[in-house]
């Protein structure tokens, strides 16, 4: 007979949880046990029930360091061994637990008159900002200068306060029009909602996903930006040096391939066994489509020291579309093939808001279908720039003979 399942239930308690109090109104006062002894026909199913009275809280009184230990008290029943988690909570933040690890977040709507002091006043307290603009995303022209240098230091998200309707993209061009902003460094926010500024920002979160675990994601410390009422200032040009010259070469071909991944293949593993059953070093992928279930790629929604740094940091998405492209290097010490991929993804579940970056891991869902293309010389190497940041940048070899 196989095993009972398990199922750990974490309460939170809020609207689910209310009953009238002695304060002429409902209050969260109905514990998680007493809400597992009220479904009926749930004693006969066989499964066992771990109940946790985690936290006893309006919806409203939720903090994100609430939802943190949640998320970390969720990992670790997994690692236990349950085989589900039911999370019972207020309706007013409904929204955000789905989200882990969430940065401070932030949401300004933009007034009449508005002359910025909001702005001012959090700029130094939160991780990302949801700013909700007049009509299509507008903003008044005295608010520029201080949105973009927020947008230079943390994610902005340009939405609209209207509560429906887009922000548009290449309409109006004065000072303070979404394309104005968007050219500051403004993250559109589409279709999405900004007076819920967690879900706006989600996608940006460096997270994991709630399920088992495998390895936990932390945010990187930020560092406190220096905002001030005045003209923006850029930071200086790093006083870091190199030895910057376009490198190229001449290529000879060889074979051409099409390749079809199967559902559910991790990607790289998939195009690190094709190469080697087709011994393949080198090449490139002009292009690929794909689904992917789950997918990490570069980014970050802290603060940044170094603007001109690499980001190494990583953020977690899910159920989206793909489309990409990249080289193959060889590493010749360690037999190995070096993919450099970069990819340009859609969020089906958030009305596909998109993004760019490197790609770092991905699940197939459904199919990936690639063009590969084999370059028999010169040599492809790929190797780490001291002199800038230790970024490993494509080198070329002729006679295909080690630099």
């Amino acid at each position: 007979m196989d095993a009972a399942r398990r199922l750990a239930v974490f309460g939170l308690r809020g609207t689910i949880a209310m009953s009238a109090g002695g304060r002429g109104g409902v209050v969260p006062s109905l514990s998680a046990e007493q809400l597992i002894d009220a479904v009926p026909g749930l004693a006969g199913t066989g499964t066992g029930v771990e109940v946790e009275d985690f936290r006893r809280l309006p919806g409203a009184s939720l903090s994100i360091p609430d939802i943190t230990s949640l998320a970390e008290a969720i990992r670790a029943r997994f690692t236990d061994g349950v085989d589900g988690v039911v999370v019972s909570q207020g309706t007013d933040t409904i929204p955000l637990p789905a989200s882990e690890r969430l940065p401070s977040v932030g949401m300004v709507n933009v007034t009449f008159g508005d002359e910025g002091a909001l702005l001012f006043g959090v700029a130094d307290r939160i991780d990302g900002l949801a700013g909700a603009g007049f009509g299509v995303g507008h903003v008044p022209e005295r608010l520029v200068p201080v949105l973009a240098e927020l947008a230079f230091r943390i994610p902005v998200v340009l939405a609209s306060r209207t509560g429906a309707g887009p922000v548009l993209s290449a309409t109006y061009a004065f000072p303070g029009s979404e394309q104005d902003l968007r050219k500051r460094g403004l993250i559109s926010a589409g279709l999405l909602d900004p007076f819920r500024p967690g879900s706006c920002c989600m996608p940006c979160w460096p997270s994991a996903p709630t399920g088992p675990p495998s390895s936990p994601g932390s945010a990187q410390p930020a560092a406190t930006p220096n905002l001030t009422p005045g003209p923006t200032s850029l930071p200086q040009e790093p006083t870091r040096r190199f030895d910057a010259h376009m490198r190229s070469h001449e290529l000879t071909f060889g074979r051409s391939f099409g390749v079809a991944f199967d559902h559910g293949d991790d990607f790289f593993t998939a195009l690190t066994d094709f190469c080697h059953a087709n011994n393949v070093r080198q090449g490139y992928i002009p292009m690929f489509i794909a689904g992917f279930s789950e997918a990490e790629i570069v980014g970050t929604c802290s603060r940044l020291e170094d603007p001109r740094a690499p980001v190494w940091s990583k953020v977690y998405l899910t159920n989206i579309e793909a489309l990409g492209g990249g080289t193959l290097a060889y590493d010749a010490t360690e037999d190995r093939i070096l993919p450099h991929i970069h990819v340009t993804v859609g969020l089906k579940e958030h009305s596909a808001a998109g993004h760019t970056s490197h790609l770092l891991s991905a699940r197939v869902q459904f199919l990936t279908e690639m063009l590969l293309i084999e370059v028999s010389a010169p040599a492809m190497r790929r190797r780490p720039n001291p002199e800038l940041y230790n970024v490993p940048l494509l080198q070329f070899s002729a006679d295909n003979q080690e630099q």
